[in-house]
């Protein structure tokens, strides 16, 4: 009797625990191809910038934001990725691991990286002529 009972709390919590949380269609990254939305600060400078997560590989984050803009590592302070755990978020002063990147490039529009084929494939859509460099 026991036995069965706590498999029915244990049932009940499971199902409750499914109830609560971000869903996918509160979430336009889960549905569509935009990347996360995300805010960051520059080394050195004052005001807080944001945009769309465009992609991300061993050198840097490329935002979207009326511009397309690729940050190097070094250059960033902090990157929060808004309305996702922290665990994606940099910090001030933490490594950006292997981990942390494959994981920042999953929510980004294009996770696989811009090869440069891409890359002007979305300049032209973008009706860009290049990308802006933050090294």
């Amino acid at each position: 009797m026991r036995v069965r009972a706590l498999a029915l709390l244990i049932g009940a919590l499971a199902i409750a625990g499914c109830q609560h949380g971000l869903r996918p269609r509160e979430y336009p990254p889960a549905y569509s191809a935009v990347g996360a939305t995300v805010a960051y600060r520059l080394k050195g400078e004052r005001t807080d910038r944001t945009g769309e997560l465009f992609a991300v590989d061993s050198v840097g984050v490329t935002v979207y934001a009326g511009e397309l803009m690729r940050v190097h590592w070094e250059r960033l302070q902090w990157l929060e990725v808004k309305r996702l755990a922290s665990s994606f978020n940099l910090f001030p002063n933490s490594p950006v691991t292997p981990e942390k990147r494959a994981r920042l490039a999953l929510v980004s529009r294009f996770p696989q990286g811009l090869s440069d084929p891409l890359l002007a494939q979305v300049l032209t859509t973008l009706r860009l002529e290049r990308v802006q460099e933050m090294p």
